[in-house]
């Protein structure tokens, strides 16, 4: 550990583990912190209670993800708001994990006029972020310089294409690192799965839905080598190669479309990632 700065790798981040780090670490001191394991409940209510990090900068979390306890799901992530709205205002945040459920709004009006980087990696349960998301980070982040997202691809269509557009309104934007998610989650995952009751230990899950667009082998189940809550169909694992490729076109028109729509006045887009996932 450096002076000013923390990070922890810790598989449990647990209560004991903070209580411990306390015994002999500074917090008021602290610049930088990244936890890059998950938090549980207890540890990030005893963080929000009893740590005062007023030199605090920088800061990156890792939500809870899969092991929160779902009937407490609201509480946990006002419990995460809490602690990230008591904090000093920050020049450097990232949020990993699953934050289905948490207030972002908040935050960013919170943190986001002293931001200048800015990292949003989402859990395979979350939503992605549409138009409207990012065009309130151009809004509320006035000062960002560096951001980091993942976007769902979706075959290159309207919505797909939406989302780059609100990027070239953050004015100061230089550095743009985009993930692109190449399977629809909600296919597999929770939010295809509203009224399943997972209590009910012989409550059968409901069958994966089809795609208007899909033919006769698209509709059949594939079954080979995947792990899912349910069995995607041949057309979803074909749909998900498709949304994989990244190639010299793509990058180039994601390139212009951000840096060729931003105003006159605003600082150019030097730097484009794009990565799949």
């Amino acid at each position: 550990m450096q002076h000013g700065y923390i990070t922890k790798h810790i598989q449990n981040f647990n209560y004991e583990a903070v209580k411990s780090m306390k015994a002999h670490t500074d917090f008021s001191v602290l610049e930088t912190v990244k936890l890059n394991s998950y938090i549980a409940q207890d540890t990030l209510a005893y963080l929000a209670a009893s740590s005062r990090l007023p030199s605090l900068k920088g800061l990156v979390l890792r939500l809870a993800g899969g092991y929160i306890d779902r009937q407490r799901t609201n509480e946990f992530f006002d419990i995460a708001r809490s602690f990230l709205c008591q904090l000093p205002t920050l020049e450097t945040l990232g949020l990993a994990g699953e934050r289905s459920c948490l207030d972002e709004n908040s935050i960013l009006e919170h943190h986001g006029a002293a931001l200048r980087q800015l990292s949003l990696s989402p859990s395979e349960r979350d939503k992605g972020l549409s138009p409207e998301d990012i065009t309130k980070i151009g809004t509320l982040c006035t000062l960002l310089e560096d951001l980091v997202l993942t976007l769902h691809r979706s075959k290159g269509n309207a919505t797909e294409v939406a989302c780059y557009k609100p990027l070239s309104s953050i004015q100061r934007l230089e550095n743009l690192t985009l993930t692109l998610e190449a399977l629809n989650h909600a296919i597999p995952w929770s939010d295809a799965l509203v009224g399943y009751d997972d209590d009910v230990d012989d409550a059968e899950y409901p069958e994966t839905p089809n795609d208007p667009s899909f033919d006769g082998f698209d509709r059949q189940f594939f079954k080979e080598g995947y792990l899912s809550w349910r069995d995607q169909r041949n057309g979803h694992v074909r749909d998900a190669f498709n949304n994989s490729a990244v190639d010299g076109t793509l990058a180039r028109a994601s390139f212009w479309t951000v840096s060729g729509g931003k105003a006159v006045g605003s600082f150019p887009l030097g730097r484009l990632r794009i990565q799949a996932s």
